[in-house]
C-alpha cells in the first residue's frame, strides 16, 4: 500500500455487504472444484466455532488444516482468500477474516462453496 487510496481499494471488502469472488480465481492452483469446496468446507467448519477469533490462533490451526490436507499453504489459503476478500490479493488473511467477523466470513465461504457446485 503506497497511497490511501490503496488502501481503500485493499480494504474495500472490509465494508461491502458481500463480494462476488470470480468463480475461476477460487480454484487454487492445481485444485479441482471438489478439493477446493473441501477447503471451503473444512475452514467453515473450523471458524464456526473457534476461539479465541484472533489472527495468530487461526492461522495455526488452518496451517494444520492444510499440512492434513496435504497441501501447501499457498494453493490452500487461495480459495478462502478469493472467498472472504473477492481478491486474489489483499491485506493478510487471517487479519481480514478476524476485522471481517465470524459470521460474515462463514457467509461468504458458503457463498463461494455454491458458485463452485454449478
Amino acid at each position: 500500500i503506497t497511497t490511501l487510496r490503496d488502501a481503500v481499494e485493499a480494504t474495500d471488502f472490509l465494508f461491502a455487504g458481500s463480494v462476488s469472488p470470480d468463480p475461476r480465481q477460487l480454484v487454487g492452483k492445481g485444485l479441482t472444484k471438489e478439493q477446493t469446496r473441501d477447503i471451503l468446507k473444512r475452514t467453515a467448519e473450523l471458524l464456526r466455532t473457534f476461539e479465541p477469533f484472533e489472527p495468530q490462533p487461526i492461522e495455526d490451526a488452518m496451517r494444520k488444516l492444510a499440512e492434513e490436507s496435504g497441501l501447501k499453504p499457498g494453493p490452500f489459503f487461495t480459495p478462502i482468500r478469493v472467498a472472504v476478500t473477492g481478491k486474489t490479493v489483499s491485506p493478510p488473511l487471517f487479519g481480514s477474516i478476524v476485522a471481517l467477523g465470524r459470521e460474515a466470513t462463514l457467509e461468504r465461504l458458503g457463498k463461494a462453496q455454491e458458485l463452485l457446485e454449478r
